[in-house]
């Protein structure tokens, strides 16, 4: 069962060292940025708490679709990096939600719900208006955190089964619902758990070969507890290095960024 905490002070955001300096591969000629919703990938992203929002919709005629164009936050640059490796066509869009973190855990609390429900009905909408695309989730902090419980066996707001098994790639940073049990996480050895709890062991095993999750061991939104049902709720908000930690999964060339890229270049062909 999902469990959510409440989170005070600060927004959750991205990781720490930089860990690799795997070079991304060399644009191939086929790879295209597409403006086509319809491409042969549609990543959604699903931006980080206070986080900005973009401004146009990417169905503009058809508001079924809870996406931007703009307003992917610190992880932006994993879609645009796709669209210059892929050999596939790429649509990239920013999940349409509120980010909100507050200082009480409601509005936290709001502010995920809503986003699971919009990227319910994103996904459900795609899998019948592009049938022969594929889709990529890319989250962070709460994007990562509003994926997670979506996707969910014990989501109760979990996206159709056609439109589940259009998900080709699922890439998530600094999750605050982290587990470290699981065999998706991509550095092993952590063993604390997200400062928000944790999903039952096996939550997500539906996706485990698509599923890929990064956590840092300095960050505190994944690993500020060391109970799986999360106790140290500020954990961001009384430490400074660690959110600079948080935020740094997407500096160039970094282990995440680049891992994440080629994880969904693969997935998707």
């Amino acid at each position: 069962m999902t469990t959510s905490r409440t989170l005070r002070g600060g927004a959750i955001a991205g990781a720490a060292a930089v860990l690799g300096l795997t070079m991304l591969a060399a644009p191939p000629s086929q790879a295209a940025a597409s403006s086509s919703l319809c491409s042969n990938v549609i990543t959604v992203v699903v931006r980080g708490s206070d986080e900005a929002a973009g401004t146009t919709n990417t169905a503009t005629t058809n508001t079924a679709l809870y996406a931007y164009r703009t307003g992917m936050g610190r992880p932006g640059p994993v879609a645009g990096d796709l669209q210059t490796v892929s050999k596939k066509t790429v649509y990239i869009s920013g999940l349409k939600y509120a980010a909100a973190i507050g200082w009480v855990g409601l509005a936290y609390n709001n502010s995920r719900h809503g986003g699971v429900v919009a990227l319910q009905k994103s996904l459900n909408y795609l899998a019948t208006q592009c049938p022969n695309s594929k889709t990529a989730l890319i989250g962070f902090s709460q994007g990562a955190h509003v994926i997670g419980d979506a996707l969910s066996a014990s989501s109760g707001v979990r996206p159709n089964a056609t439109a589940r098994g259009k998900i080709a790639a699922v890439v998530l940073y600094g999750d605050p619902m982290y587990n470290p049990t699981e065999p998706f996480v991509a550095t092993k050895g952590l063993t604390k758990f997200g400062m928000l709890g944790t999903r039952a062991t096996g939550d997500l095993k539906a996706f485990e070969g698509r599923l890929k999750s990064y956590c840092y061991s300095g960050d505190p939104a994944c690993q500020g507890s060391t109970k799986r049902g999360g106790q140290n709720l500020t954990a961001l908000n009384n430490n400074p290095t660690g959110l600079t930690i948080h935020r740094s999964y997407f500096t160039a060339r970094s282990t995440p960024r680049v891992g994440g890229v080629n994880f969904i270049a693969g997935k998707t062909g």
